[in-house]
């Protein structure tokens, strides 16, 4: 019914905001662990994509563009 909605928008709202600290913690472990880029990368669009279900666009705009950065380094070397 529709009075369980706004229930259930909290609750992915709520989802999305856990797995995004989860997320930041995996970013920084990663970063001091020097891990491969692939793997960095792939946490930042993760990050990415949290932040716009979130409607922090501005937010998730500078983790792809990080992610791109980090890609184009890779290709570099």
């Amino acid at each position: 019914s529709d009075s369980e909605q706004p229930g259930l928008l909290l609750q992915e709202d709520d989802f999305n905001k856990v797995a995004l600290e989860y997320f930041l913690q995996v970013l920084s472990l990663e970063q001091i662990l020097k891990v491969d880029t692939v793997s960095l990368v792939s946490t930042m669009l993760n990050i990415c994509a949290n932040l716009s279900k979130q409607g922090k666009h501005q937010d998730a705009y500078m983790y792809a563009k990080r992610s791109i950065i980090y890609l184009k380094r890779e290709m570099m070397e």
